[in-house]
């Protein structure tokens, strides 16, 4: 959100950002201050009842901003909804003027107590050379970009990654994460994560990975890996799950900006059509660069949330 105000002061609408405070005396005088801005945009910290009644009276205008789909449990990957946090989600979204939303499932989740919800997809940084892939057909190299956190949806592919090595030699993944994984057949380059790491290995490989279970948390996620990959020109598989269905773009090649994959056989089907087609390779990954720069970039985003903004703060 932060990366919001430049592009945002450019276009008349003054961003003051705030981190929500640890003591109860700094809340408290946050809440004082409120009044002084048009309107609040509140990113997806969930805050009981009592404290969102208070800022409804302090504050002018509020709108909730999500980009996961908060009322589920972050544990057993999502698949099972949290009363107490649909609680707060509902009564805080009941109390707000609008929300704006990463995504359309997103969205439908806010419409059930917010009257005015817009889409506003998550933004990410586009480089402004596009690197150059390789050409050849065959030789390629695969990326998973990750966390701890994702860790988990990566290793159940390990199965698909041996069979891939073991039916084309020269191909190896890069692991940007922040601890190793084995696999019995594919070579794995494993490299600890950092931000100059993860702009090398997303101007040098070929082809990036998005694997996740299908659950409701994973159905409503902002898909910003893929973005990421998109963003540098890169072709991608990923599981047939959520966002990353829409992302993909058509299921002709000319459409295409990524392949999805419901099985252990559609990805290795996957994987292997990217290393054999070079030339597709590329066209995926023009597709998703010009994908990217009009739907998901700061200076596309920044004019539509300036226009969200006015049109809030307007209505009386």
């Amino acid at each position: 959100m932060t990366d919001y105000a430049g592009p945002l002061a450019g276009r008349g609408v003054e961003l003051t950002w705030e981190y929500f405070p640890k003591s109860s005396r700094q809340r408290r005088e946050l809440v004082t201050t409120l009044g002084e801005y048009d309107a609040v945009w509140w990113h997806r910290y969930l805050i009981p009842p009592w404290r969102s009644a208070k800022w409804r009276r302090a504050a002018r205008k509020i709108i909730f901003d999500f980009d996961d789909p908060i009322i589920y449990s972050t544990h057993g990957s999502g698949r099972r909804p949290n009363f107490s946090r649909r609680m707060k989600f509902a009564r805080f979204l009941r109390k707000c003027d609008a929300a704006t939303a990463a995504s359309n499932y997103l969205a439908d989740i806010a419409r059930a107590y917010c009257p005015r919800v817009f889409i506003q997809p998550m933004a990410v940084e586009l480089p402004q050379n596009v690197p150059q892939r390789r050409a050849q057909a065959g030789r390629c190299e695969l990326l998973w970009l990750g966390s701890r956190s994702t860790m988990k949806f990566l290793l159940p592919l390990r199965p698909v990654l041996d069979r891939v090595a073991e039916l084309r030699e020269g191909v190896k993944m890069r692991l940007v994460a922040h601890e190793p994984i084995r696999c019995e057949r594919m070579q794995v380059d494993f490299r600890p994560w950092s931000p100059q790491e993860q702009e090398a290995s997303l101007r040098e490989c070929d082809v990036g990975l998005c694997p996740m279970p299908d659950s409701p948390w994973t159905r409503g996620k902002s898909p910003y890996k893929v973005l990421q990959y998109m963003a540098s020109g890169m072709s991608w598989v990923g599981s047939a799950v959520g966002e990353n269905l829409v992302t993909a773009g058509g299921p002709e090649p000319a459409e295409a900006r990524g392949l999805c994959a419901s099985s252990d056989d559609e990805w290795v089907s996957a994987i292997l059509r990217l290393i054999d087609d070079a030339e597709l390779r590329l066209h995926m990954g023009a597709n998703g660069r010009a994908y990217v720069q009009q739907n998901h970039s700061m200076d596309a985003l920044a004019d539509r949330l300036a226009g969200i903004f006015r049109t809030v703060t307007a209505s009386p």
